[in-house]
């Protein structure tokens, strides 16, 4: 039986940091030394003004775990709001482009005796200026297991509420599968062997819509999935 994974979205009622934060390498686990990147040029509401900012900009960050019982339930925060320790700063690449070197996040954020039922599922951060004028909401970067890799591209900022008739590209990355296919409502648009797809949907009116992703690899037993659904009242 082949191995699947499957991302799924609710086309135009979801949020995501999208390409606000990014990674080397671009599907970090645990065992990586992870480089992060803001890009405040992609920031439209709190702390976009860090995007031309010129003074020193750093991060408060911890952790989420499968332990955290909500998004703001960091746990392995490094220091205290007030606090700038070195390691928290940031170095400009561009303007309004910012690096972070992680390095292991076991290291990082001093995790020395992680339980066993315990495991990290996201960095979490807030970039900001470091005398605190300036901050974004919290930003999100995904850990992944090792195995079958999946993520969404574009759009880069959601939701998103077009008209009848306009166009709107998705893409996706996969790493460690054969092949990745993309779905509308079920309905199959196209597949590729590559690692990235892409394709452009044009947005019919009808209301909300499910774009989703599959990727098949190897031949296995195992079957894992991992979705995103949000409703509008």
């Amino acid at each position: 039986m082949q191995r699947i994974f499957i991302i799924s979205l609710l086309l135009f009622s979801i949020n995501i940091s999208a390409q606000v934060i990014s990674s080397e390498p671009q599907f970090p686990t645990v065992g990586d030394s992870i480089i992060v990147y803001f890009n405040a040029n992609e920031i439209t509401g709190r702390g976009k003004e860090l995007a031309t900012y010129a003074g020193t900009v750093d991060v408060h960050t911890g952790v989420l775990t499968n332990k955290s019982i909500n998004d703001g339930d960091w746990k392995y925060v490094i220091a205290e709001w007030n606090q700038n320790p070195a390691k928290a700063q940031t170095v400009k690449v561009s303007p309004g482009l910012y690096k972070l070197t992680v390095g292991n996040p076991f290291q990082y954020y001093n995790i020395t005796n992680l339980p066993s039922d315990e495991k990290i599922v996201s960095l979490a951060f807030v970039l900001r200026a470091a005398n605190r004028t300036i901050q974004t909401d919290n930003l999100y970067l995904e850990i992944f297991e090792e195995g079958i890799k999946l993520k969404i591209l574009e759009p880069v900022n959601l939701p998103i509420y077009p008209e009848a008739g306009e166009k709107i590209n998705f893409s996706a990355a996969s790493e460690n599968a054969d092949s990745i296919a993309m779905f509308l409502n079920n309905q199959y648009l196209i597949s590729t062997t590559n690692d990235t797809i892409n394709y452009e949907v044009t947005a019919n009116g009808l209301g909300r819509q499910w774009i989703k992703f599959t990727v098949y690899a190897g031949a296995c037993n195992n079957i894992g999935s991992s979705g995103r659904r949000s409703s509008r009242n």
